[in-house]
């Protein structure tokens, strides 16, 4: 993750602009930055050095993550998601850090679309490369009756009414029966789906195992790691739980209307962000992880209201759909 890291982070103009802006610190002893189950406050990037993070369990038990050398980034998820850190973070003696606040970050996006398009993209690269480690691990950690607080429509909460309807014309109904694989893993994918019904269980086969690591629901997109890899590559099989019905958007049109329009690539770089955000979290509660931050859910008023406004969208594409 490191090396890949490296090329996506350090080669980004968001982080020329973090080094522009922002004034570089060195810890000159052990120190936790972040500590589970707080109210996220700024964006950490590790420059040079180590950091080590860890996860509480229900009994208490602090369970090692990771311990990650530079580059690395830490709380872009509670900087999309408004909630508890999933994790505390701590730094090494002598390592080197750019700290931003919140506040300073969403100021320089809300005005600069180029500049948040990139940071969205980053962030969106980093947590699916998050999200393959994290995929790794899952056979080491028990499993929670812990369901997460919410996964619903995230896309169509962070795209709006012009881009739904872009993506009525420019996407193709597919359907797919109980027990059938529409993806697999090593596969070379040219297209990104969105689940209209149904419910597809992720899989990633290993050597000498297969192991469910997620699912995916109405409302969710599918093969969106492959469009963010370099390589195109999709990172595990897809099968269907049931009957399924979706909408594949092709790549091509994809990428060239990102290409030309900033505020769309902004807009959907968020919503890639924020949907592989859910998707690392979740699958920390899943298995008895982040018990503190679990402790401190809740749903806000304008969660809610994203969440109305999604479902609003979605319904209005799968009607368009049915009628085309």
């Amino acid at each position: 993750m490191g090396e890949q890291l490296r090329d996506i982070l350090f080669g980004s103009d968001f982080f020329a602009w973090a080094e522009r802006t922002q004034s570089a610190s060195v810890l000159n002893k052990e120190t936790t930055l972040i500590e589970e189950g707080s109210e996220g406050k700024e964006l950490l990037i590790l420059v040079e050095g180590n950091a080590n993070v860890t996860s509480e369990q229900s009994d208490g038990e602090a369970v090692e993550i990771a311990t990650l050398d530079a580059p690395a980034l830490f709380g872009e998820m509670s900087f999309l998601q408004g909630r508890a850190t999933v994790a505390s973070v701590m730094g090494s003696a002598g390592s080197r850090w750019l700290r931003i606040p919140f506040e300073n970050l969403r100021k320089a996006i809300s005005s600069d679309p180029e500049l948040a398009a990139d940071f969205y993209n980053v962030l969106a690269r980093k947590l699916s490369l998050q999200l393959q480690s994290q995929n790794a691990m899952v056979h080491r950690w028990t499993t929670s009756e812990i369901e997460p607080l919410r996964k619903v429509l995230l896309v169509f909460a962070e795209l709006n009414d012009l881009d739904i309807d872009w993506m009525s014309r420019h996407g193709s109904v597919m359907n797919y029966q109980k027990g059938e694989s529409f993806i697999e893993q090593g596969q070379q994918l040219n297209q990104i789906w969105v689940v209209l019904t149904g419910e597809a269980k992720i899989v990633l086969v290993t050597s000498n195992h297969e192991e469910e690591v997620g699912s995916s629901r109405r409302g969710e997109l599918l093969g969106e790691m492959a469009l963010l890899n370099k390589d195109g590559v999709a990172t595990a099989r897809v099968v269907a739980q049931n009957s399924m019905q979706l909408l594949a958007l092709p790549h091509e049109p994809l990428i060239k209307r990102m290409a030309t329009d900033s505020a769309f690539r902004e807009r959907f770089q968020r919503a890639l962000a924020m949907l592989l955000s859910h998707r690392c979290r979740d699958q920390l509660m899943r298995h008895g992880l982040a018990s503190r931050a679990a402790a401190n859910e809740a749903i806000s008023f304008d969660t809610l209201e994203n969440i109305s406004q999604a479902g609003r969208r979605f319904d209005w594409l799968c009607r368009q759909l049915a009628t085309a």
